[in-house]
């Protein structure tokens, strides 16, 4: 059976092979020869290993899945030690050659132009030619060829070392064994500029951020995006915002009384790439049979999904979690929504002078389904008037307001006694909220967890920040009872 120690140094291993080999790197003052030779012994020991693993001598009748026997054992033993040995003197050589790379990378972004169609990250000055390359990028082969132990070439091997300087660049860390597929292999080919932070001389003050095909899709799809939060991806390097910090709010004065002081300042917040990691299961049939165009959509799909639902969450709470948005109180152990409740939510915004125009609410559809069941009107006794409800069937507008839904709004929160079933309906100018999201996608192949069940764990992460910009353009309520 593959130890933990094992499994990583497989992992280990392919990370080296792909950055060593595939992308031509060399060992700085020992030249070329040398680390590639280390490379190659490393690939050597590692098929050996995984050999004496598959094939253990002490099978029997008793034991099927047999066990190593000693000399197995103590060959075992041995690769591992001089796997360990070979890791510790790559990864030295690899990260003085990274340093160097990354620095004539960033130095050279803002100098070099794309001369058909834009290719951000940390490489932009591409010919119509190297462009046309990156159509034959397949995310299906790089998933195939880490599930095998396999290092990459071609397309395939550039857009994995782009994707990893775009991590070093970002300031975060990639997992052992992981892939980092740059926001290149994933682009539509626009191009925005974003106001940065950090070094200049290391490309601090400009950030290229892309909107890709499966990056583009992502963020589209994201409740807040349709909602117009102010939505930034494809990240490289720091990122910040100015936050709004509002001052006393005016009040009517004495024809001689002193006037208070309201102005509105503004803060620097930054914004730190955090890590939102999910994981799909696929059969090992499937990675046998399908075509590598198969994995990649089923892959993808995943990302648009689980990883969507993720970050949407995050960014739910953070809205909710802010000091000094408005908010509504509907009883000690939460209430019922009503339709003047709906309606004050908004008054705060446009008291504060929000544009009314840009208010739009977001609700689950736990509240959806109460408010379509509430009427309209009640009278002095609490009882319906007539047949309208406060939100009539089909509806595409609440008390006059744009709205959407996503179940990423909360439905267990606890007010009081009521235990965990209250819901939160937020209300907001949406561009009050900024979002922030960092190069390509991570992935991790995983064929050992899920082994016995005959499946390949592909985990999936995407790095990413929000912070509200203006606390004045958001509402909430976060009693609803919706039973």
């Amino acid at each position: 059976m593959k130890t933990l120690i094992q499994i990583l140094a497989v992992f280990f291993g392919a990370y080296i092979m792909r950055s060593c080999l595939g992308l031509g790197i060399v060992a700085p003052g020992g030249g070329s020869q040398t680390l590639t030779q280390r490379v190659e012994a490393r690939g050597v020991l590692v098929a050996e290993l995984n050999g004496i693993l598959d094939a253990p001598e002490g099978r029997s009748e008793d034991q099927p899945n047999g066990e190593l026997s000693a000399a197995q054992q103590a060959r075992h033993d041995e690769i591992n030690a001089e796997l360990r040995t070979l890791d510790a003197q790559i990864a030295a050589g690899q990260e003085r050659v990274d340093r160097d790379n990354q620095q004539a990378q960033l130095e050279a972004r803002a100098s070099q132009t794309d001369t058909g169609h834009f290719v951000p990250g940390i490489h932009h000055g591409r010919s119509r030619g190297e462009s046309r390359d990156l159509a034959q990028f397949s995310l299906g082969r790089v998933i195939r060829l880490a599930s095998e132990g396999r290092g990459y070439d071609g397309i395939e091997a550039e857009m994995v070392q782009e994707g990893e300087a775009e991590a070093r660049a970002a300031g975060f860390s990639i997992q052992a064994g992981s892939i980092m597929v740059g926001s290149i292999a994933l682009s539509s080919g626009e191009r925005r500029d974003q106001t940065a932070t950090g070094t200049a001389n290391l490309g601090g003050n400009l950030v290229q951020s892309s909107v890709g095909s499966l990056l583009d899709a992502l963020m589209e799809k994201l409740v807040i995006s349709r909602l117009g939060a102010d939505v930034n991806d494809g990240l490289v390097g720091n990122f910040s915002v100015n936050r709004i910090v509002r001052g006393t709010a005016p009040s009517d004065k004495g024809e001689n009384a002193a006037a208070t002081e309201i102005g509105v300042t503004f803060e620097n917040a930054p914004l730190n790439p955090r890590r939102t990691p999910s994981f799909v299961d696929i059969s090992k049939q499937l990675f046998m049979q399908s075509g590598e165009r198969n994995l990649e959509r089923r892959i993808t799909n995943h990302v648009l999904s689980e990883t969507r639902i993720a970050m949407e969450k995050s960014y739910i709470l953070d809205i909710l979690a802010t000091s000094g948005i408005g908010d509504i109180a509907l009883g000690t152990n939460g209430g019922a929504l009503t339709y003047e409740d709906i309606v004050n939510l908004a008054g705060q915004l446009t008291a504060a002078n929000v544009d009314p125009d840009a208010i739009k609410y977001l609700l689950n559809t736990s509240v959806e389904t109460a408010l379509m069941r509430t009427a309209l009107t009640l009278d002095s006794g609490g009882e319906p008037v007539g047949d309208g409800k406060i939100l009539p069937a089909e509806a595409t507008r609440l008390a006059g307001r744009g709205f959407e839904l996503s179940n990423v709004v909360p439905s267990n929160l606890v007010k009081g006694a009521s235990g965990a079933v209250c819901s939160a309906a937020l209300v907001g100018d949406w561009s009050g909220l900024s979002t922030a999201q960092w190069g390509g996608i991570e992935f991790l192949v995983d064929n050992l967890t899920q082994a016995t069940e005959g499946m390949n764990r592909i985990h999936c992460a995407v790095y990413h920040d929000s912070v509200v910009n203006d606390s004045g353009k958001f509402a909430a309520t976060q009693d609803v009872l919706t039973a």
